[in-house]
C-alpha cells in the first residue's frame, strides 16, 4: 500500500465505440427522451417527483428494520451502518439502491463502481435535501443460481475460479473452495504486505461463515462498512412476507407479463429492443435440490420446469400463505419486491438493469407501487502509475487511449505527415488533376467518355495502392512505437472489451488502501454521473 498514490479523475464523454449499447448511451445522455416513462426529464427531477409524491410506508417500517437490524448482527459491527438501519424507522429517511450479483471478491470492477455511485449520490442527496436522510443499500443478488456468472474473476489477466458444486442459489452454497481461491490470489502478490493482510482477513471472514451468502455480505461490509451502505439478503422468508399479495396475482393473473407491455411497447417505439422477454411465470422456487423455475402447465395446474414436482393452483396458493420464502423472484420480478420492501426513491443501475426497470414502468403503476428515480451509475478506466507514465511518453492526451484502436494509430501516422516520403499534398495534386480530366472528358462522346472514365478509375485505385503501400511501409518503421499504443490501449479494452467489465479492483485497492474507496467515492459525486478516466498519480 501506498499512501502517497491518489487517484485523478478525467471525465470523457462516451459512446458507442468504447462498448456502450444504444439505449445505454440515450439515458445516460439524453434522459429525457424516457419522460413518458420516467416522469420527468431528468434522474434529480424524477427523484423531486418521486419525493413530492411519497406514499405512506410507516407500517412497513418497523418490520423492515427489525429484519435488517437481525441481518446485521451477523454480518458486521459498522456503528454507521446500525445508525443507518435505525434511521429507517424515521418517515424522512429514505434508501438508494443498487442491485448485482455476489461475484467473486467483486468480480468485474463495475460492482466497486456501483456502490461508490450509490454512495456519493447519498451523500449529495444529503447535502441537497438536509431536512432528510437517504442510506445506501447494497441489494446482493445471492438468490441467483447461476454460478457460473459469479465463481471467478481476472486478476492481471488471469482468471481465478472457484470450484464448487451448483445448482442450487448461491448464497446458499457452502463456502468449500474460497481459501484455494485466495491461495491463488497470494501468488499473484508475493510479498505485498496490503494483499497478504486482505487475504488473511478474507480467511478469517471465511471461517465464520458458514455459507457463501454469510461470508459475501461479511465480504461487503468489510469494504465499505465505515461508509454506511447496508448489504441486504432478499434470501429471508421474513422479508418476503411482503411479497405474498404479489405472489398471489402472478400465480392467479401472470400480472407481470400482461402489465409489463406498456413499457415494453413504449420502448420498441422508441426503437429498443426489450432487455428481458417476460415469461408467464417469472418465479422460481427453492426446492431441497436446487433453485427451480415455476412454470404453468395450464390455468390450474403448476410445476417445477424439469418436472420434479407440482400442485393444483390452491395448493401454490396455499404455499404461497405458509411459507412466502419458498418463492424466489426472477430478474422482473426482484425489482418490485425490492421497491415493496423499501422506502425507496432511487435505483442505481448499468444500462441493462435500467432498461428492465423501463419496461417494468406499468407494472408499478398497475401494482401501486412508487416508481424509484433511475440514475445511471458512474463507469471508469483505471490506470496505474506505470500505464500513466507510459502514456505520458507517448506525447498523447491519456483520453485519447480510449478512440477505436485505428483512430489512435492513425492519430499517431497523422502527426507524422512531415516524415512520409509521399506527401498528402502530392497525392492530392494527383487526384485533383484526375478530377479535372473527369471534367473535360464530359466534352466527349459517349462512347470515349465511358472509357476515358474507366481509365481513370483505374488510376485513382493505383494512387490507393500507393497510398496503402506508402502506410504499411510507415507502419513497419514505427512498428514499435504503434505496438506501444496497442499495448497501454489493451489495459484500457482487454480483448477489445471495456475494462470494467472484466478486471478486478483488487490490484488498486492493495496499493492505494481503503483510500481508493474513499477517492473513488470522492470522484463520482457529481450529477449526472459520467465516463471517468482514473489516473494514479503521487
Amino acid at each position: 500500500m501506498d499512501a502517497s498514490v491518489h487517484i485523478e479523475s478525467t471525465r470523457v464523454v462516451p459512446n458507442r465505440s468504447m462498448g456502450f449499447s444504444q439505449f445505454d448511451l440515450d439515458y445516460w445522455l439524453m434522459p429525457d427522451r424516457f419522460i413518458s416513462l420516467t416522469g420527468a426529464s431528468t434522474p434529480l427531477d424524477q427523484l423531486d417527483r418521486r419525493l413530492a409524491n411519497d406514499a405512506a410506508d410507516a407500517p412497513k417500517r418497523p418490520k423492515l428494520v427489525e429484519c435488517l437490524a437481525r441481518q446485521y448482527v451477523a454480518i458486521g459491527s459498522s456503528e454507521t451502518v446500525r445508525h443507518n438501519i435505525q434511521l429507517l424507522s424515521r418517515p424522512n429517511a429514505y434508501t438508494v439502491i443498487c442491485a448485482h450479483q455476489p461475484c467473486l471478491f467483486g468480480g468485474p470492477g463495475y460492482w466497486i463502481y456501483k456502490i461508490a455511485t450509490t454512495i456519493a449520490l447519498c451523500r449529495q442527496l444529503n447535502a441537497k435535501y438536509p431536512s432528510l436522510h437517504f442510506i445506501p443499500v447494497y441489494f446482493c443478488g445471492l438468490e441467483d443460481h447461476d454460478f457460473e456468472e459469479i465463481n471467478h474473476l481476472h486478476v492481471f489477466k488471469k482468471r481465478l475460479e472457484w470450484q464448487q458444486n451448483e445448482g442450487t442459489a448461491v448464497g446458499r452454497l457452502e463456502t468449500d473452495g474460497l481459501l484455494a481461491v485466495l491461495d491463488s490470489l497470494g501468488e499473484l502478490f508475493r510479498d505485498d504486505a496490503a494483499a497478504t493482510r486482505f487475504i488473511s482477513d478474507q480467511r478469517e471472514l471465511i471461517s465464520q461463515s458458514d455459507r457463501y451468502g454469510a461470508y459475501y455480505l461479511k465480504f461487503t461490509d468489510y469494504l465499505f462498512g465505515e461508509h454506511g451502505l447496508i448489504p441486504f439478503n432478499p434470501d429471508d422468508p421474513n422479508c418476503k412476507e411482503v411479497l405474498r399479495p404479489i405472489l398471489r396475482r402472478e400465480i392467479s393473473e401472470g400480472i407481470i407479463a400482461s402489465s409489463s407491455k406498456l413499457g415494453t411497447g413504449t420502448l420498441q417505439s422508441l426503437g429498443y429492443e426489450p432487455q428481458v422477454n417476460p415469461r408467464d411465470l417469472n418465479l422460481f422456487y427453492h426446492h431441497p435440490s436446487g433453485r427451480k423455475r415455476l412454470i404453468r402447465l395450464a390455468e390450474h395446474h403448476f410445476a417445477l420446469a424439469d418436472g420434479s414436482q407440482d400442485w393444483t393452483v390452491s395448493e401454490l396458493l396455499e404455499e404461497v400463505d405458509a411459507a412466502p420464502g419458498q418463492f424466489s423472484p426472477n430478474v422482473l420480478m426482484r425489482p418490485i419486491y425490492q421497491e415493496l420492501l423499501f422506502p425507496n426513491v432511487a435505483f442505481v443501475g448499468g444500462g441493462a438493469e435500467i432498461h428492465y426497470f423501463l419496461q417494468l414502468s406499468g407494472t408499478f403503476r398497475e401494482l401501486g407501487i412508487p416508481f424509484p428515480a433511475i440514475f445511471r451509475r458512474n463507469s471508469a478506466f483505471h490506470a496505474d502509475q506505470r500505464l500513466v507514465q507510459k502514456m505520458a511518453r507517448t506525447g498523447f492526451p491519456p483520453a485519447e487511449f480510449l478512440a477505436p484502436q485505428h483512430e489512435l494509430e492513425q492519430l499517431y501516422i497523422d502527426k507524422r505527415a512531415n516524415e512520409q516520403p509521399i506527401s498528402e499534398n502530392a497525392f492530392a495534386k494527383l487526384r485533383s488533376a484526375l478530377e479535372d480530366i473527369s471534367v473535360a472528358s464530359g466534352k466527349f462522346d459517349a462512347s470515349t467518355q465511358t472509357s476515358v472514365q474507366a481509365e481513370l478509375h483505374k488510376m485513382e485505385k493505383m494512387i490507393s495502392h500507393i497510398e496503402q503501400r506508402q502506410m504499411k511501409f510507415i507502419k513497419s518503421q514505427y512498428e514499435i512505437n504503434l505496438q506501444n499504443l496497442r499495448n497501454i490501449r489493451e489495459h484500457l479494452f482487454p480483448e477489445g472489451a471495456l475494462q470494467e467489465r472484466s478486471a478486478n479492483f483488487l490490484p488498486q485497492y492493495f496499493r492505494i488502501g481503503k483510500n481508493f474507496i474513499d477517492e473513488l467515492i470522492a470522484c463520482f459525486e457529481g450529477i449526472p454521473p459520467q465516463l471517468h478516466l482514473l489516473e494514479e498519480r503521487e
